[in-house]
């Protein structure tokens, strides 16, 4: 068997290896003329290898499968029975996120950490039923294990589909004056309060093969002048994220972070997002 002809035929296993993989994990949309895109590469490979013949056409025929697989519809989620479970939803993108995914018909249950004030009101009576809240502040280890029982009765049979990590805070002054009250505030929100809350819910989602996603910030990266706190505390998120990823991967739990730029969530939200 010749060189050219093996490789040919590895582009080929690999195609369909990628293309089977999707469809198994229900990440691809196969109806009409998309399942002939998922054959072409097999069916033309011997054309390709009568033509063009030598590596000019191996190079060719791997660059067009890529495009082939890219171009893969994607399978859309069914939110059916999805429950996701989102911290910081007094304000900000945790309250826009959780009133989102609930129009979308995912079954939310929001963390706030002032039951009965206006932004989790707001929630309780601009979204469905679906929609329930309970108290969470991820500073504190009680709180986190109550919330933990708390969604565990309200699954009610179903799984834990994800963990959107949002809650933190930002205060800001430059380095030297900064009181290590507040740097220390930061840290515990932004960062200790992910770890609390994220070891908290792996066990679940372990066994729904779920996702973890964190809200970060363009400041884990770039030096910010003001905010040498909320930036260490961003960094040491996203490090704690980078190896989480890893390390979940034997689970099949995705890890995800959100590094979003500056948005005008509310008029509070540059203390708490």
């Amino acid at each position: 068997m010749s060189l050219k002809l093996i490789l040919y035929s590895a582009i080929t296993i690999f195609f369909n290896g990628a293309v089977l993989r999707r469809y198994l994990k229900d990440e691809l949309l196969l109806a009409g003329p998309y399942t002939l895109l998922v054959i072409l590469p097999t069916i033309t490979q011997p054309v390709c290898q009568l033509i063009f013949g030598g590596f000019c056409g191996i190079t060719l025929f791997a660059i067009a499968s890529y495009q082939i697989y890219k171009r893969l519809p994607q399978q859309f989620v069914n939110y059916d029975d999805k429950v996701v479970f989102i911290s910081g939803c007094d304000s900000g993108f945790g309250h826009e996120t959780a009133k989102r995914l609930d129009a979308k018909g995912v079954h939310v249950i929001a963390g706030c950490l002032l039951k009965g004030e206006s932004g989790e009101q707001d929630l309780v009576k601009s979204c469905s039923d679906r929609l329930v809240t309970i108290q969470l502040d991820v500073t504190k280890e009680d709180s986190i294990q109550n919330a933990v029982k708390e969604v565990k009765e309200k699954l009610q049979g179903r799984e834990l589909w994800a963990l959107i990590n949002n809650a933190g805070i930002a205060y800001a002054a430059e380095a030297e004056i900064m009181s290590v009250k507040f740097v220390r505030n930061m840290m515990e929100v932004n960062f200790m309060g992910v770890v609390r809350l994220t070891q908290a819910f792996l066990p679940m989602l372990r066994c729904s093969k779920g996702r973890v996603v964190s809200l970060c910030s363009l400041a884990s990266d770039v030096a910010m002048p003001f905010c040498s706190a909320y930036c260490a505390s961003k960094a040491a998120l996203k490090s704690f994220m980078d190896v989480l990823r890893l390390e979940m991967l034997k689970w099949n739990v995705s890890v995800s972070t959100i590094h979003p730029s500056g948005y005008k969530t509310c008029k509070h939200s540059f203390l708490h997002t």
